[in-house]
This record gives C-alpha cells, structure tokens and sequence, in this order.
C-alpha cells in the first residue's frame, strides 16, 4: 500500500497522519472525522496518533468549532452581499426569478384579448371606480408603446417636476388588500385591491404604503403616497384597472374613460 506521512498541527494539537488515496486503515476501519481525501487515516494501523486521538475518534474543542464557525462566516458573508430593499418595505411574495410586474406583463395575448372583449361588452357589470386622487385635484394621465404590463396602464403626473412626490393615493372603490409589497425589479412599492367579481386596482411606484394584506378598504381610504421606488425615471403614480389578471382600458366613475395614450387631464368628484 503506498502512504504518506504528514505532520503539523489541528488548533493547539499535534499530530501525525499517515494517508493513503483510500482513507481507510485495514485493521481498524477507522478515518478521522471531518476530514476527507487524502487527508484520512490510513495505511497500517501502527500509527503516531495525534494527542487527542482516543477510541471514540473525538477530535478537541478548537477542531469540532472549525466547521460552526466556517458556516457563520458564510452566511454573513451572504447577508452582506444581499441588496437591501428600502426602509420599510416587505419582499414581493412574487417570484425571486422574475418581477411581479413582468408576470403581469407575461399574460398570453388570447387570454387578454378574451377578457378585454367580454368586459367591452358588458360595461354596466364594471364596479364603479374613482381617479385615485383627493377631491378637487387635477391630473394628468397617460400611456405610451411598450408600457410595462400593458398600454392600458395609466402613468399620473400631478404638476411638473417632483411637485406630486409624496401626495396621497386613495382607493378607487372600497376592497381588500390582497397584496403589499416592494418590487425591485418594477412596482416597487406597491398595492393591488381586490374590488369583488375578478376586479382589482394596482398603484405602484409609491413612496409609502399605509395598507397590509388583508385590510379593508372603504371608498376613500388613504392607502399610501406618491413615489419613485422600483423602475422609474421620476415620481409618479402607476395606475391599473384589472379584470381576472388582465390590464383592461380605465373606466372612471360611469362615464368618463381613459384616453390612450393620453395625456388627458382627471379629477374625483366623489368619495372624497
């Protein structure tokens, strides 16, 4: 049997081993636990074990904290390699793989097509909802080609620059809160409403969120502030309008329906 001697130290121990490619001893059966390769007893059993070496093949206390403390250093090394969200913000229960919002924007076309169509189609069975905005404002709204899940998104400016950062966004219609959550990848902030009969209303990009899962909602309840968390160039309200998961055109109040692309000039006149 070809061997090697090697000899040093384990913490404040000294030992000699002598190894071979099989890590066995013949007589015994015997390797030393923790080690692997050719770093296990072997060869014939006349061995110089290590000081700590007993019939029970315990090695000392600094030798058992080698692993433990190798695990610890991982594993903060792994938490301080983690981007962190901003203060206050939840994980999306979305995908770790992909953004809430890119789900969204992955439903097939058949199915949105299917879904926009029955809803044209019955314009009376929509819930009424309201510009999620207070009373006595006025804002501008639009789209554009490519908008992020659907054209039928609405992006809301109140004034020009970063006069609307951090006005408040109420509810469209009264609801439960189905999800709160932050989307790095898209939202960021975000609240999605569920309105009763596959309805819901989404507002992202917020600076704040006052509202957890399952909360209810009434028809004018603050819910959270305008912001710029997720993938934006500035601040700004994210605004949908979703029937069974399909971005369908905004219908505001009774009558008054969003212009694509826009901009077109809203204002809540109820539920203030």
């Amino acid at each position: 049997m070809s061997v090697s001697v090697t000899r040093g130290r384990v913490g404040r121990s000294p030992f000699s081993v002598i190894c071979s490619p099989t890590g066995r001893c013949p007589s015994q059966g015997s390797s030393v636990p923790g080690l692997t390769g050719s770093d296990r007893i072997a060869g014939s059993c006349n061995l110089e074990r290590p000081s700590w070496w007993t019939t029970t093949l315990q090695p000392p206390l600094e030798v058992l904290m080698i692993r433990p403390a190798l695990g610890a250093a991982i594993a903060l090394a792994a938490l301080t390699l983690t981007p962190a969200m901003p203060a206050g913000a939840l994980p999306d229960p979305a995908s770790a793989q992909q953004s809430y919002m890119a789900q969204r924007a992955a439903v097939p076309e058949a199915k949105a097509a299917a879904v926009r169509t029955a809803v044209d189609m019955a314009p009376l069975a929509r819930p009424t909802l309201r510009v999620p905005f207070r009373c006595n404002e006025t804002w501008s709204g639009a789209s554009r080609s490519g908008h992020s899940p659907s054209y039928y998104a609405i992006d809301f400016n109140y004034g020009s620059g970063t006069a609307d950062l951090g006005k408040p966004v109420k509810t469209s219609a009264s609801g439960t809160v189905m999800r709160s959550a932050y989307d790095a990848g898209g939202y960021g902030n975000y609240i999605e409403i569920a309105h009763g009969d596959g309805w819901r209303t989404l507002y992202a990009h917020l600076q704040s969120r006052a509202v957890g899962v399952g909360a209810t909602v009434t028809d004018s309840t603050q819910i959270g502030r305008v912001g710029d968390t997720g993938n934006v160039t500035g601040p700004h309200l994210h605004y949908e309008q979703i029937k069974d998961g399909v971005v369908v055109a905004a219908l505001f109040g009774a009558s008054t329906w969003a212009v694509y692309p826009g901009p077109s000039s809203y204002s809540r006149g109820y539920d203030c």
